[in-house]
């Protein structure tokens, strides 16, 4: 299995699809996050999400995610996974990779207590990757 290194850096001009990042309008964080995944890869994608980061915006813009923990999961066919929010400080960040030969037809869905956020379908190629990061009352960037 390949590991993500404890930190990626993102430059959204070189990323397979830009990053997503959203605030909700509600005044209380969520609760829950859930990521769900439908694929049926030739061979193993890597999924992994973290509650317990820190980012850093650079001088050029690009945001530094660093991972306190995290999660790896190999994707072999369809994930759900739920995952518990800090009500102190709510985040979570979701990044599904392709590091196999094959390119590979995926979805990734991303809600915060049930309201879907995030929902991008794709074909990731080798390298390539979905990433989504959500901080409570905080803006990282965007798609736009």
């Amino acid at each position: 299995m390949i590991q993500l290194p404890s930190r990626i850096v993102l430059i959204g001009a070189s990323l397979a699809l830009a990053p997503a990042c959203a605030i909700l309008p509600d005044d209380d964080p969520p609760a829950e996050g859930r990521i769900v995944v439908e694929a049926s890869p030739q061979a193993p994608l890597e999924l992994v999400v973290s509650t317990d980061f820190t980012t850093q915006t650079r001088e050029d813009g690009s945001v530094e995610v660093r991972f306190e923990s995290s999660d790896t999961v190999e994707i072999t066919g369809p994930f759900d996974g739920r995952y518990r929010l800090s009500q102190a400080d709510a985040r979570i960040v979701a990044v599904l990779g392709n590091y196999g030969d094959f390119d590979e037809l995926v979805r990734m869905r991303v809600f915060l207590d049930r309201k879907a956020v995030y929902d991008v379908s794709v074909t990731l190629t080798n390298g390539g990757f979905l990433q989504y990061t959500y901080i409570y009352q905080e803006t990282l960037f965007s798609d736009s």
